[in-house]
């Protein structure tokens, strides 16, 4: 049975707790709206058999999802006294509070990345496992009830396509009818060193069709949506198509996984998307880093593609060192909400980052969340009355250690 899992909140910025913490606004035309609150969560274990607190030696948030009764599911991973990973949800509500917790995993590593909705109240969830079968690393897809009880997890629905090979999903979506694409990559089958993958799966979890995308080297998917004509927008990098080492990869499918479309965008250095999304005139949005066109080290990437992959424009973000968008949404006035991590920004090390746009990619507003550790954001998503829920993972807590992060900002 699993360890019950405890978890004390920290407010960010108490000094009585010791913490180095600093918010840093860049002066801008648009002010940014304010921060409704800042929780990190630090992370214990009680052990029911030795009846010892153990401190958890980490817990990264990678993935958060507002619910219907105004509070927030996080998607995560955490490090067990044993050694190994155990993938992790958190309930907690409209003020940060946390609700309810809990972890899912076996003797290996089990590893939550993404969460979504299902349409019976439950929760799906991506992740990764190396717990089960002959598979180095399988991917794998967790239903759980309202209540974040597990009803089962499929594994053998993506990871048959490994054989004794390493697959890794990065991306989930769901589509209108109900069933569920994940995208990641995989070294068993395609023609390169690994190559793309989608898996389409009914609300079961049944495999109903898969694809590779890629060429004769490395292809990697982490991102994808579904598009209005029934098909797929993903984004990723490629090694096969570009120029030089690493570009960024966006593909357009048919809805049965068929490309009808590549987009290769980059320079002489690498890029990357890791976050893509349909636009609301129907022309798609990537987020990621360059390294082409920017200012010093890696900056961050924002670039607007039509219809059929025609670039639009491009806008790069950042300064002297390396900052990166990881998850990008549309705001409702059509402009763009990034998160991510700067180290060009803030307290110092990296950051967590957000920065808003207008509809052209033209920054409204950024700021920087962190202290003396490592910080970043992970995920945002926009909250019901029209702010942002963001998460992630830091460090500039007491303890030092990792610790799953999320934070509210009010509406503009």
């Amino acid at each position: 049975m699993k360890n019950q899992v405890w978890l004390t909140m920290l407010t960010a910025g108490l000094s009585v707790l010791g913490l180095c913490w600093h918010e840093f606004v860049v002066a801008q035309e648009t002010s940014p709206p304010p921060v409704a609150w800042n929780r990190i969560f630090d992370i214990t274990t009680f052990d029911d058999i030795t009846r010892v607190n153990f401190v958890i030696e980490g817990a990264w948030g990678a993935d958060v999802l507002p619910t219907a009764t105004g509070g927030f599911i996080v998607v995560g991973y955490r490090a067990t006294p044993l050694g190994n990973i155990d993938a992790l949800l958190i309930r907690t509500d409209y003020s940060g509070e946390i609700r309810q917790s809990r972890t899912f995993g076996a003797l290996g590593d089990d590893y939550g990345h993404r969460i979504l909705p299902d349409a019976s109240g439950g929760f799906r969830v991506l992740g990764r496992t190396t717990s089960v079968g002959r598979e180095p690393v399988a991917t794998w897809l967790l239903k759980t009830d309202a209540n974040l009880k597990s009803q089962w997890i499929r594994r053998r629905g993506i990871s048959l396509l490994a054989g004794q090979a390493e697959v890794y999903g990065y991306a989930l979506s769901a589509t209108s009818d109900g069933d569920y694409v994940v995208g990641g990559r995989t070294d068993s089958t395609g023609t390169g060193d690994y190559d793309g993958f989608v898996v389409r799966m009914d609300e079961d979890g049944t495999s109903i069709w898969e694809q590779t995308l890629g060429g004769s080297k490395a292809d990697r998917i982490h991102s994808i949506a579904q598009t209005t004509d029934s098909g797929f927008i993903i984004a990723g990098v490629t090694q096969s198509y570009g120029a030089r080492a690493e570009d960024m990869w966006l593909v357009k499918t048919d809805p049965f996984g068929f490309v009808q479309w590549n987009g290769i965008f980059g320079g002489n250095k690498n890029e990357r998307a890791f976050s893509v999304i349909q636009t609301h005139d129907g022309g798609y949005v990537a987020a990621g880093f360059t390294g082409s066109y920017s200012n010093g080290g890696r900056d961050a990437w924002l670039i607007k593609t039509d219809g059929s992959g025609n670039l639009q424009w491009r806008q790069s973000f950042g300064g002297k060192f390396d900052d990166v968008f990881l998850s990008l949404r549309q705001t409702r006035d059509d402009g763009f909400i990034l998160a991510g991590w700067t180290e060009s920004l803030g307290a110092g090390g990296r950051d967590g980052w957000l920065v808003r746009t207008d509809s052209q990619g033209v920054m409204l507003w950024q700021r920087s969340f962190g202290g003396s550790g490592q910080d970043r954001f992970e995920s945002v998503r926009l909250t019901r009355e029209g702010g942002y829920i963001v998460a992630g993972n830091s460090a500039s807590s007491i303890t030092g250690m990792p610790s799953v992060w999320l934070v509210k900002i009010a509406p503009e």
